[in-house]
Parts: C-alpha cells; sequence; structure tokens
C-alpha cells in the first residue's frame, strides 16, 4: 500500500475570511459614520432652538450677558516665566507680581467688577504648566466664591501656546 502525503492548503480559506472580516468593519464604520452624522444634525436642531426667537427674549438674553462680569485668568506659556496675566472683558491687563500673594491678587482682580456673577476663565497650555501650579491656581480660583461677595463661576481652556500668546499680545494692545 502506497502512502500519500496528504497536503492541506488553507490559503483560500484564508482568503475568505479575510474578505468577510474586511466586509464587516466596512459596514461597521459606516454604521459608526451614520450615527455621528445623526447626532451632528440632532446638535445643530438643539443649538437653533436655544436662540432667541422673540425681541422681548433678546432683550433678556442681552441683559443678562450685560450683568456677569467676565475675567480670563492666562497662565503663562515658558515654565521660567512667572507673570499670570487677567485679562478683563474691556481689554483691561493686570500682571501678577512675584511678591503678591496668588488668591490676594486673585481676589483684588475680582473685585474691580461691581456685577454680581463673575465668570472667571483659566487659559493654559497643557504642556507647559506643572502639575503643582495647576492645582495651586485651580484651588485659588475656586476659593474665590468663599472669600468674595460675588458668585464666582469657574472654567477652564485649555488652549495651544500661541493662541495663548495672541490672546495675550491683543489685552497688550
Amino acid at each position: 500500500m502506497f502512502n500519500r502525503e496528504m497536503i492541506v492548503d488553507l490559503t483560500p480559506l484564508l482568503d475568505v475570511v479575510l474578505i468577510l472580516l474586511f466586509m464587516i468593519l466596512t459596514t461597521q464604520t459606516q454604521a459608526n459614520q451614520d450615527t455621528i452624522q445623526s447626532l451632528e444634525h440632532e446638535v445643530s436642531q438643539l443649538e437653533q432652538s436655544q436662540l432667541p426667537t422673540t425681541q422681548s427674549e433678546e432683550a433678556w438674553l442681552r441683559t443678562f450677558q450685560e450683568s456677569i462680569g467676565k475675567i480670563n485668568i492666562i497662565f503663562p506659556t515658558d515654565p521660567t516665566e512667572n507673570n499670570i496675566f487677567a485679562v478683563g472683558e474691556d481689554d483691561y491687563l493686570s500682571v501678577k507680581s512675584d511678591t503678591e500673594d496668588l488668591a490676594t491678587w486673585l481676589l483684588e482682580e475680582v473685585s474691580r467688577y461691581a456685577e454680581d456673577v463673575i465668570i472667571v476663565t483659566f487659559s493654559y497650555n497643557n504642556d507647559t504648566i506643572y502639575y503643582q501650579d495647576y492645582l495651586n491656581m485651580v484651588n485659588a480660583i475656586t476659593n474665590l466664591d468663599a472669600l468674595s461677595e460675588q458668585t464666582i463661576v469657574y472654567r477652564e481652556e485649555m488652549v495651544e501656546g500661541e493662541l495663548l500668546n495672541q490672546q495675550r499680545s491683543t489685552a497688550d494692545e
């Protein structure tokens, strides 16, 4: 009796499995894109529904926006630089000196505004700020609400270094 060696070629089977896998992945990608498009459409509808439609709503929104003070605290982009800037909505620019206490300086900057509600935005570049400096700044800003008569709303804005420099230079002018 002759023994023949049996050779099983799995290449065609592997081709079929890879084709099926590719088809499943493209179908899944298309489903994800459809979901993203439907969510974007819903978001745009919600944004449109939030806009004031009547004159009284527009007047109320304008009055509401005018009754809120806004201040932007800009952390330096260069780690060796110690200057922290405060930019007010009237393009007022204040620089914290090295000898000033951070909490005291922030309290003075916030007290410049007569409004009852102040939005304090902390702008920084995540690549250039040390974690300890970040924590000190956040703690000082969040403690302002207890130290001040006004209501302080805290907001963070992480920006690229070039945008941060532009914000600071427009306030300098």
